[in-house]
């Protein structure tokens, strides 16, 4: 649980801000994008985030 709760707070500084009310929306987001079979592709790349926030 350590390391996931690391890795998410990592991936959630990109945002430089979330509002506590939405943490669990970015949390299932994070989640979604973890389980895919290519995550790190996916991190990487600006276009997919946009991509997967629609």
């Amino acid at each position: 649980m350590r390391s996931f709760w690391s890795r998410f707070l990592k991936w959630l500084t990109r945002f430089r801000g979330v509002a506590s009310r939405y943490l669990a929306h970015y949390l299932h987001w994070y989640r979604a994008l973890e389980r895919s079979t290519s995550f790190a592709e996916e991190v990487l790349r600006p276009e997919s985030l946009a991509r997967s926030a629609i």
